[in-house]
């Protein structure tokens, strides 16, 4: 008697396999409704890039509870990329004088629908011969602030 002969030996199908993981993946997300939905502690919320046409971050030194888009004469209803936009933001510092105003300039915005997500292999080759990634450019100024600023 062969040692282990009792034992079924289990088969993996690999395709079948991945199919059971692209469901998972692709159920759907719910969308988070602030005052509605709670979070636990310890929870995240993630960004889902599919969503945006454009999504871009920026950083400053402290956290900016007040941030605003300032009007400007390159047109309210763009829609023709790379975008342009002027932005001021204050800060909420740990230290009173370490405040901040922020004035930033941010151009070549470009859409950024696929960021993320996954491509076709043709999609990708394209984007690669063409040279389609382009870099964002922040330009910023900043002024001290005397206090906290959440308008």
């Amino acid at each position: 008697e062969i040692e282990g002969e009792d034992e079924e030996e289990e088969i993996v199908d690999g395709e079948a396999q991945d199919e059971e993981e692209d469901e998972v993946d692709a159920a759907p997300k719910r969308i988070w409704r602030p005052g509605i939905d709670k979070i636990e502690d310890g929870e995240q919320l993630d960004v889902e890039p599919g969503t945006y046409d454009m999504l871009h971050r920026a950083q400053v030194e402290w956290p900016c509870l007040s941030c605003d888009i300032v009007r400007d004469d390159l047109g309210a209803q763009r829609t023709a990329y790379p975008m342009t936009a002027y932005v001021v933001a204050g800060s909420q510092a740990a230290r009173v004088e370490d405040n901040r105003l922020y004035m930033m300039k941010w151009s070549k915005l470009y859409k950024t629908s696929k960021d993320g997500c996954e491509e076709d292999d043709d999609e990708s080759e394209e984007s690669e011969e063409s040279g389609d990634e382009h870099e964002a450019i922040l330009e910023s100024k900043s002024v001290p602030h005397p206090g906290g600023v959440n308008r």
